[in-house]
């Protein structure tokens, strides 16, 4: 059933950049199982892009984990079957051949681990399952539960977890185990109890989710009422292009966002996937599109002529005083405030081509140089219109040393020098 889906994902994932990453040459752990383990506890800050993997799933469901594998009501199988799900689960958290396979037959950039919601998942399914043996626990029960939170509590005191989290997650322990020790009184102290116990689930759930969400040095969050950014003043503008013409692309320069086309809607150039094509993407970065080193983006930074040209950049949102401001391939065409911030101009381009036109058939084999853009859209330009290689004439741009007579400007934030 699942196959319907699986397979063309794995095809999917062959053409993309990381696709090329081998196999590990030799078995090697990331980091020690002290600090895997340890992440299990609470109150621990949750990793956002690079770290441990995230695994917290409640200080009850590591608890009532050990409950499950303890109860004779449990079948043996039952327990091979999930402790060995879970067993594997954690080694391919730390194991890089595992991590490998698991993800794909590759490496994934940033966020370690991707699957570890599944080891919360089974953790948890095992935790219910565990839960419902309360009604039979004794001594030997408490024992076993209080032995499984040890682990995982020795866990993050040999490993890297603050002491902080372990004295927060030890005071929960306590707590969950005298409840669960006073779990089979009668009367009120029966509703008591299980209200208390309600109680601490849902304030620990509070503080991790807290912890997890607060803004820190490492991240911050937009305001939801701003995100994205200048939302209403884009659209007014974007509905002052030509709504009758046929396909174009229309881009934000300097970006807001990695995927400002589809915060916007609009049909732009600008592209973050982790399933995007390492084809296109190296074609696009070797014609001067701008990219991250990862390969899974692409960004429009104020591209050159040609490439609004051929890319079909017909409109550009920017900020009143940028660069292409002052160039005459650009007309103004619409104006809108942002208060404090100056003003939003939506540009027109005075050359654009259609989304398909004719060029020459030269440009059939055409190959981009591998280090320089301007070569490859001299070429890209001399084939299509079929110009002699010879002519230096037909070069769109020519090589100029760098001088103070030469230079117009310098985008100190991009890094681009601008002639």
């Amino acid at each position: 059933m699942a196959s319907i889906l699986l397979i063309p994902s794995w095809f999917a994932l062959q053409s993309t950049f990381v696709a090329t990453s081998a196999l590990p040459a030799e078995p090697a752990l990331y980091t020690s199982f002290f600090n895997i383990l340890g992440n299990f506890i609470a109150f621990v800050q949750p990793t956002i892009k690079e770290g441990l993997p995230n695994l917290y799933s409640g200080i009850i469901s590591i608890m009532l984990a050990g409950l499950f594998f303890y109860s004779p009501k449990i079948s043996r199988r039952k327990k091979f079957v999930f402790g060995g799900i879970l067993f594997f689960f954690i080694l391919s958290c730390n194991i890089n051949v595992l991590d490998y396979i698991i993800h794909g037959l590759q490496f994934p950039r940033s966020i370690p681990a991707r699957f570890s919601f599944l080891l919360s998942f089974i953790l948890v399914v095992i935790a219910y399952r565990g839960f419902m043996q309360l009604d039979i626990i004794n001594k030997r029960g408490l024992l076993i539960m209080s032995i499984s939170a040890l682990i995982i509590l020795l866990s993050a005191v040999f490993g890297s977890q603050e002491n902080i989290s372990v004295i927060g997650s030890t005071v929960l322990c306590i707590i969950y185990l005298l409840l669960f020790f006073l779990w089979n009184k009668t009367g009120k102290a029966k509703l008591l109890i299980r209200t208390a116990l309600f109680i601490v689930i849902i304030a620990e759930i509070f503080v991790n989710s807290y912890i997890a969400f607060k803004p820190t040095d490492k991240f911050g969050f937009n305001n939801r009422d701003n995100y994205p950014i200048h939302y209403d003043q884009v659209q007014a503008l974007l509905n002052q292009r030509d709504v009758n013409s046929s396909f174009y692309r229309t881009e934000v320069s300097p970006r807001f966002t990695y995927n400002d086309p589809y915060f916007y809607t609009y049909n732009g150039i600008s592209f973050f996937s982790s399933m995007c094509r390492a084809d296109v993407i190296q074609f696009l970065q070797k014609l001067g599109q701008a990219f991250d080193t990862n390969g899974n983006t692409i960004e429009y930074f104020s591209s050159s002529p040609w490439a609004n040209v051929f890319l079909n950049t017909r409109y550009i949102i920017t900020v009143e005083g940028d660069l292409l401001n002052r160039s005459n391939h650009w007309r103004t065409i619409g104006s809108i405030t942002m208060g404090r911030e100056g003003n939003l101009l939506l540009l027109e381009n005075k050359y654009c081509l259609p989304l398909g036109f004719m060029v020459n058939e030269d440009l059939s084999n055409y190959v981009p140089h591998d280090s320089n853009p301007f070569l490859s859209q001299n070429d890209f330009f001399r084939k299509a219109i079929k110009l002699p290689s010879v002519n230096k004439q037909s070069d769109l741009f020519t090589a100029v040393e760098l001088n103070d007579k030469a230079l117009v400007g310098i985008d100190d934030e991009r890094g681009i020098a601008m002639w």
